[in-house]
């Protein structure tokens, strides 16, 4: 294991809430990036990013992963990133720039933090995987209540605001990690709700209660590095929220819950381990010119998209059948499958997978490798809400396949566990 500290050191734009317009003011707590390697001895090999930022869009993912594996050797299929999705942490990656109005120091400030942000990553990755050395892993649940279901029906329209009858996924799985002599070096542990303790009034770096949470860990457990893994939080915000005291009152929260699981019984994790990371194509939705009239005029969630798709039209432009989204799945022989999810996948895609996937031992995760925008359920897509609002740097609405189609990918990926040693 690993850890770097990736606090910017100028002031930055950051990212998750459209009302900030001017860099950062300071800092209110230092973030950082985390890696983990896991080899097993029949050779299978597995890395993980953990980060606290917002989001990993597909370009800069690609990237940091090429740096990655210019240095280490290790496969892209072997390799999955983590975003916290704390909005109070800096933009990430060059990709993300035509989305503001940035001064050319703006600008320059963030062109010099994804340089430095992939080399700090890129050495954290060589370290973890030059300086392995024998553990044991085990696994377990706990619960957690800080999240609520943010969709709430008013009017016979959907709203963002707590719904105590909404669906929330309340796991936390923990992954405890210790050396041979049974001694605890370090914690993976997850939470499915949004990392939006703190909102748009917020001006300094955090990262929210997954910081804290983290913070917590390491300081009760000393030497031992604790790393969050963002759930499918998709359609849940942290309540109540707003302050900083909140923040660190919920990662508290979450961190006692972490330390009762380490302090029960946990179940041996064990192999063999297999990798795979594949693309699965998400229908989009199709609209007539007049349908994508509408949207353009519509709130500024959905008429950002249908801008962009109405200028594309007028241009003759194709617009897009799909997106190509990537889902990574590790199998730890038959002690534990980790589902990685790209995008922010709604709660409601827990239970869906879970039966899919049947009486499989599970954590199901998301926000990996590509932030693309949400992942709304068939139901949801029904519905309306912000959740819908489409793709953020491609354009284009999923349509009502795009559940179908990922559910079916992960029985695939389930099965080709099964059958090969390791699927890249």
């Amino acid at each position: 294991m690993a850890s770097t500290d990736i606090t910017p050191t100028t002031p930055i734009r950051m990212q998750g809430y459209a009302n900030r317009v001017k860099e950062s003011q300071g800092v209110s707590d230092r973030i950082h990036a985390k890696t983990l390697f896991i080899e097993h001895e029949d050779g299978g090999q597995a890395l993980l990013v953990t980060a606290d930022v917002c989001v990993v869009r597909a370009g800069f993912g690609k990237k940091l992963c090429a740096s990655i594996t210019a240095k280490t050797g290790l496969e892209r299929g072997k390799i999955m990133v983590n975003a916290s999705h704390t909005h109070s942490g800096p933009v990430v990656g060059s990709d993300e720039l035509f989305r503001y109005k940035l001064s050319p120091d703006e600008n320059q400030h963030l062109k010099e933090y994804e340089e430095r942000f992939i080399q700090l990553v890129t050495d954290a990755a060589d370290k973890a995987m030059t300086s392995a050395t024998p553990a044991q892993l085990a696994w377990s649940k706990g619960t957690t209540n800080i999240a609520a279901n943010r969709r709430k029906m008013v009017d016979g329209k959907v709203r963002m605001s707590p719904n105590p009858k909404g669906y929330v996924d309340r796991d936390v799985p923990v992954l405890q990690i210790s050396d041979s002599a049974e001694k605890l070096r370090g914690v993976l542990f997850g939470c499915a709700c949004h990392c939006t303790t703190l909102t748009g009034t917020n001006s300094k770096i955090s990262g929210d209660y997954a910081g804290y949470a983290q913070q917590y860990l390491d300081a009760r457990f000393d030497g031992v590095q604790a790393m969050f893994m963002t759930g499918c939080g998709g359609s849940a915000n942290p309540q109540p929220r707003g302050t900083l005291a909140l923040a660190r009152q919920h990662g508290h929260s979450l961190g006692i819950e972490v330390a009762r699981i380490l302090g029960g019984k946990l179940q041996r994790v064990t192999g063999p381990l297999t990798t795979a990371f594949e693309y699965v194509d998400l229908p989009l939705r199709s609209f007539a010119l007049e349908e994508i009239e509408r949207l353009a005029k519509g709130p500024i969630w959905k008429s950002y998209n249908g801008r962009r798709m109405l200028n594309a039209m007028k241009q003759r432009r194709k617009l897009p059948s799909s997106y190509r989204a990537p889902v990574a799945f590790w199998r730890f022989g038959n002690s534990l499958s980790l589902v990685g999810l790209p995008g922010e996948v709604v709660g409601e895609y827990v239970p869906l997978i879970q039966k899919a996937l049947k009486s499989e031992p599970l954590w199901i995760s998301a926000y990996n490798n590509d932030v693309f925008g949400y992942l709304p359920t068939k139901a949801i897509l029904e519905e309306g809400g912000y959740e819908t609002r489409g793709l953020i740097v491609e354009m284009g609405f999923f349509g009502s396949g795009a559940e179908e189609a990922l559910l079916k990918k992960i029985v695939e990926m389930k099965t080709q566990s099964r059958e090969k040693k390791v699927v890249d």
